[in-house]
């Protein structure tokens, strides 16, 4: 028994829990995966069915963003999270975000507007860890959009900037009072901040050193009506 003991004392539960997080999320890949084939098996012969699978699969992914989310939080506060810079076309990173969500975009007929004021724009960012927080903004947007919703990207003073928009109610305050940069701890201890304070610090993990500039994020309600986030990249 004291071998045991001694043996758990030497086991950072931190580092347990990140990796139990790890398989857990993938798992839920698979079977989020999994779920879309079937359901577009299913698209033609069964549409009912396959509308409720689709909902079912949106839910799964919803799950494991927030496993990422935990993870990822987990790194940047540890320094274990670095971003692996490389050029790549703004406009693949914008029609990836949306493809990741094409079966359930198409069930629930919402509309998605891809506009880039230069299509052959090219940006220096890890385009894996900017999916990531593209993808937990998408997955909000499609659960709270009435049936729009549209990503943009343009260059401003020298800094790229990508927003994602909808047309439904807006973000709650609370989200928005997140964005205080006091509210940290309350950022990462509900399930909403969680994905915001990850999105801010993937954006911080994006330093410019010709200009001194780092990422950053904004979430605003438009005047005319839903949601606005803004990803800044220098």
């Amino acid at each position: 028994m004291s071998d045991f003991k001694s043996a758990l004392e030497g086991i950072d539960m931190k580092d347990v829990l990140a990796s139990t997080v790890h398989d857990v999320k993938n798992s839920l890949g698979m079977i989020s995966t999994q779920i879309e084939e079937v359901t577009l098996d299913l698209r033609d012969t069964n549409p009912e069915l396959a509308d409720k699978l689709s909902r079912i699969q949106m839910e799964s992914s919803r799950i494991n963003v927030g496993l990422s989310h935990m993870l990822g939080v987990y790194r940047i506060d540890n320094k274990l999270l670095h971003p692996t810079l490389d050029e790549v076309l703004v406009l693949d990173v914008l029609e990836d975000a949306a493809m990741r969500y094409a079966s359930t975009l198409e069930h629930q007929k919402i509309r998605v507007e891809i506009k880039c004021e230069d299509e052959d724009e090219t940006w220096v960012m890890d385009s894996n860890l900017v999916d990531h927080v593209l993808a937990n903004i998408m997955t909000n947007a499609i659960r709270y959009t009435r049936d729009w919703i549209g990503l943009t990207s343009q260059v401003i003073d020298n800094e790229l900037r990508i927003t994602i928009d909808d047309n439904g109610d807006g973000y709650p305050d609370a989200l928005i009072n997140c964005m205080d940069p006091e509210a940290s701890l309350r950022m990462k201890t509900s399930s909403s901040g969680l994905g915001i304070y990850f999105a801010s610090g993937i954006a911080h993990l994006h330093h410019n050193p010709e200009t001194g500039k780092d990422g950053r994020i904004e979430l605003v309600n438009k005047p005319e009506g839903g949601a606005r986030f803004t990803l800044w990249l220098p």
